[in-house]
This record gives C-alpha cells, structure tokens and sequence, in this order.
C-alpha cells in the first residue's frame, strides 16, 4: 500500500496536499461547504501505456479483487497481465452517508479512516457496521465527513474499439452492486443475486484515459467529458477528476498554486453516475 508519506520524488507534496484539501474544504460566500473538488489520488507508480481504460477501485475487497481476475481471463487475459496493470493507490476524499465501512463478511475495511470534520476526531469504524446514513443523527450531516483510505487501481491498455467496449461493460455490470440508468434511478430488479456482481462491489467509476479511449467516447452513451487534473514527478502521480466545477477551480488561487507546481489539465471520459451521484454533487454544511 502506498501512503501519501511514499511520494518521495515530490519534494513539496505537504504544500500540495495543504492546496487540495483546501480545494475540498471551500466555502461559499455565504459561509457554506461548497467544496470543488471531492477528493484526489496518489500513485508510485505510473500506468504502462497511455491507450488505457482506468477502472478505479478504493474500496472493494480481496474477494471483488479475486473474482474480476476470473472474469477478465475468461476474456483472454492473463492472471500474471492484469495484476502488472495495478496500481497501489490511495485516496483523500468526502465521505458520503451511504458509503460503507465494511466489507461482504461485517469486517471494517483495514486501511480505511473517516475524520468527523465537526467533533475533530476519528470515527471508531468498529462502531459501525452499516452506513452513517442508517444510524439515528447523521442524516442531516452530508458532508462533515472526510475520508483517507489506500487501495489499488486497474488501468488496461487495449488494442481495438471491441476491446475497449467489452472491458467498460463487464465493469460497469459487475463493478457497481447496483445497475443505474442514465438519471441516477436504481434498478432493484435487477440485484437480488449476489452473483449479478463482484464480492464486495461499490460504486466503480470508469475513466477513459488517452487519445486512443477518447476516440471512441461517443460509442459510451453511459459515459461524459471531465477533466482530469493531475501532476507526475518521477513514478509519482497525485490527481483529481472534476467536472462542473472546472470554471470555478481554474478562478481560484488554488489552482494558481496547482499550475505553478506542474499540475496540468487532461480530458477523459467518466460514467455519468459517478460524475452525476459523486463528482458533481451538491453538499451543504
């Protein structure tokens, strides 16, 4: 697992870091949280190639982990393949009610830590095997709630359009436990068997990275233009993805600060559910 503490080829990560929770810790000039950004990732270790579809995964278990290898060889890959294409990550990022503590078996996620913004204190995860959202006095408090957890990420290279197409559909149906439509409206329905998903499955948000992805972009219909904002220095990546709020963050001194250090804009594409329920979500405070 790789910790922020890790990037050791960016000298001045701490200013950095200071710079990004920043950017999540916004208020409005009403004195609201109105964050711009929801969260960013660190990496020490560059993906392989540049035509690749990122499937970034922060808190699923070794048992998601497991079977998606299954399933990606019974498309042809290789167990030794895939496992070259992942990426220790971790992750700084608002944590949402409805996010879960704890994995398919009851058991906290090890890595993960949530920071109650209002009480300044870490939660004690052993506390909670549901939710936030299910417990009485959270409801009202979206968004007093931050989050450090380490994890990994999958980033496959592809070589033609029915690759690309066949890899961004096993994920979008097995790496969600639940199937959306494009306005965010669950499908019931369609998850009453565990084995319609991986073990473990969250919420995956799939991004296409590269010229290569982005070419065929308008063939994903369950997919939108973002921006992904990133710096690399050596085999060290720290980075965001944002949407709506681009206009915004490029206004702020933040992002002064971001450019000045090296950080540069790149398009990509994410799935709209993860953009509409996640990146572009409204919170108060």
């Amino acid at each position: 697992m790789v910790n922020f503490e890790d990037l050791i080829e960016i000298e001045n990560k701490d200013e950095i870091r200071e710079c990004l929770e920043g950017l999540i810790a916004h208020k409005d000039e009403d004195g609201n949280s109105s964050p711009i950004i929801t969260g960013y990732n660190w990496y020490n270790k560059l993906p392989k190639a540049d035509r690749i579809a990122t499937f970034s995964n922060i808190h699923e278990s070794d048992a998601y982990k497991q079977e998606m290898l299954v399933d990606l060889e019974k498309l042809g890959y290789s167990r030794d393949q895939i496992l070259e294409y992942l990426r220790e990550k971790g992750s700084f990022f608002i944590w949402e009610l409805d996010f879960k503590f704890c994995d398919q078996d009851g058991k906290p996620y090890k890595k993960l830590r949530v920071w109650d913004i209002k009480q300044k204190q870490w939660l004690d995860l052993k506390l909670y095997k549901q939710p936030l959202i299910k417990y009485d006095g959270y409801k009202e408090r979206e968004g007093n709630f931050v989050a450090e957890d380490l994890g990994w990420q999958l980033d496959m290279p592809f070589h033609s359009r029915e690759e690309l197409l066949s890899l961004v559909g096993l994920f979008i149906q097995k790496g969600s436990e639940s199937l959306f439509d494009l306005k965010g409206n669950k499908f019931e329905e369609l998850t009453p068997n565990q084995s319609l998903y991986w073990s473990g499955s969250y919420e995956t948000p799939v991004l296409l990275l590269g010229q290569e992805a982005i070419r065929y972009a308008d063939e994903l219909i369950d997919f939108t233009q973002a921006t992904k904002v990133a710096f690399y220095r050596g085999s060290n990546e720290i980075s965001f993805i944002v949407h709506r709020r681009l206009e915004e963050l490029r206004e702020s001194s933040n992002y002064n600060f971001l450019i000045k250090q090296g950080f540069q804009e790149e398009l990509c594409f994410g799935n709209k559910i993860f953009i509409k329920k996640y990146v572009d979500k409204e919170r108060k405070r």
